[in-house]
């Protein structure tokens, strides 16, 4: 594997660069300018870069996706609101997912239309379910009677 940068990578980093410094994200103390910004990253391509593009993504080579990531960091730039739903759930949902369900929510993923969260059912335990307590209380046997 080629880790070196070839002239067409440099010629992207140098697009992405320029449209960084072209586009600055500002003040982003809202939902809805988080969620703005991140489909202005969308817009742009950023934004699910190595998804298919059937769903909305890009098709980028590895190489591309470092590079955004290197320059977004670098110019300190913010990055997507939606993180849990593109790095976790919209991948799964491409894998196996039904096709109506990656239809229905991949796009609106990458858009930032549907933020996805994970949510923790039992206190203090996480995902995980090794620490749940349970407790038993022994009462008397109850015979029923018949009358």
């Amino acid at each position: 594997m080629d880790l070196n940068y070839s002239s067409e990578d440099e010629a992207f980093r140098l697009r992405v660069r320029r449209w960084i410094a072209e586009h600055p994200a500002g003040p982003l103390e809202t939902l809805e300018k988080k969620k703005a910004w991140q489909r202005t990253l969308y817009e742009a391509g950023f934004v699910g870069m190595g998804w298919p593009r059937e769903y909305g993504g890009q098709e980028a080579r590895p190489m591309e996706q470092a590079i955004v990531a290197e320059e977004m960091a670098l110019g300190d730039v913010p990055g997507a609101v939606n993180s849990l739903a593109l790095g976790l759930l919209g991948p799964t949902l491409i894998i196996h997912g039904t096709e109506d369900q990656k239809r229905r929510h991949v796009n609106r993923m990458l858009t930032a239309e549907d933020i996805w969260c994970q949510l923790y059912s039992e206190p203090d335990s996480g995902s995980d379910l090794a620490s749940l307590k349970t407790s038993a209380v022994k009462e008397p046997s109850q015979t029923a009677t018949a009358t």
